[in-house]
């Protein structure tokens, strides 16, 4: 990806800072806090990162343009990778543009007595109307493929007719299923049982949509590009990014990252809480592809975000969000 070196300089890399009260009410007027990359772990052989969970003691991570699912162990360390998609013309572990699923986004949700993980592709071509189901409980690692053709038509008619669908953020939350679209900031929110029952061939379930309005920079929007949902809250964190092109398909010149809450309880509140912060004293200027929250407390939360390097490697950070 080629990224403009003097925009860069010009268009900051934005994270937003969180706090929760022990009540688990969130802060409306921010007091001061720092928020510091502890550790940034390169990988080399994992092409694309856009997605990670953790389940159990495991990580696991996706890649827009790779056929695997990455896992690894609570160190961070590449343990396994676990093929989910099949095709002839994978080179170097990556797909061609034209023929990727563009996985970017996943999601733990229950599914009978297990749980599962459940991928997506963005929806933006016919390509990448898919999803993957894998059954992680107990090694089984068992994988099925689901088309979303006529999901993802019921979700396109919720978007201006002058935008495709591009979801980049998934999440369960209280038997709901949470998808974030990057082309104009729709969160769509879905039963998860209605969900299921129509990739078994029943109707195209309900869709609730909510267009959010983001922050831009020099006139630029930021948009969309991740998601997590906080452990017992009824709160998501979400990634977004402002790109210094009008082509967001293509995502060459991804100049800059925020973070941001959403409340799942007051989604009539349709302007995310947001704060301009430095992280060890440097504006990051990459695209955080998506977080997951390793651990919180009251007054601290930290976080493990993926970055896709667009070399064949990615980057996983790992940020502390501390109240001073």
């Amino acid at each position: 990806m080629k990224r403009n070196n003097q925009t860069k300089n010009i268009l900051c890399a934005i994270i937003i800072l969180i706090s929760i009260f022990p009540s688990g009410k969130i802060i409306a007027q921010f007091p001061v806090f720092e928020a510091s990359v502890t550790k940034e772990i390169y990988f080399k052989n994992m092409p694309s990162a856009s997605g990670i969970v953790k389940f159990q003691d495991n990580y696991f991570i996706i890649g827009d343009d790779s056929p695997y699912l990455f896992k690894l162990n609570s160190e961070f360390q590449l343990i396994k990778k676990i093929k989910i998609f099949s095709d002839k013309k994978i080179k170097n572990d990556r797909l061609p543009k034209k023929l990727k699923p563009d996985f970017e986004c996943i999601t733990i949700v229950p599914w009978g007595n297990d749980s599962d993980l459940l991928v997506f592709g963005s929806g933006s071509t016919k390509e990448r109307e898919v999803m993957i189901r894998i059954d992680i409980d107990e090694g089984k690692e068992s994988i099925k493929s689901y088309s979303l053709k006529e999901f993802y038509k019921h979700l396109t008619k919720k978007i201006p007719e002058n935008r495709k669908l591009n979801i980049e953020g998934a999440g369960y939350w209280n038997n709901y299923l949470i998808l974030l679209n990057r082309s104009d900031n729709t969160l769509f929110k879905i039963d998860l049982d209605d969900f299921k029952e129509h990739i078994r061939g029943k109707d195209v379930p309900k869709i609730k949509s909510i267009k959010f309005n983001l922050p831009s920079i020099n006139g630029i929007l930021a948009k969309f590009s991740g998601m997590t949902v906080l452990p017992n809250e009824d709160i998501i964190v979400f990634t977004a990014s402002v790109e210094n092109d009008p082509n967001w398909i293509i995502n060459e010149n991804i100049i800059c990252s925020y973070l941001g809450i959403i409340d799942l309880n007051q989604l009539e509140n349709n302007e995310p809480i947001c704060k301009l912060i430095k992280i060890n004293n440097n504006l990051i200027q990459e695209k955080v592809e998506s977080i997951y929250v390793i651990d919180k407390s009251d007054t601290l939360i930290k976080l493990a975000g993926v970055i896709d390097n667009d070399n064949g490697s990615s980057k996983l950070l790992k940020i502390d969000f501390k109240k001073l």
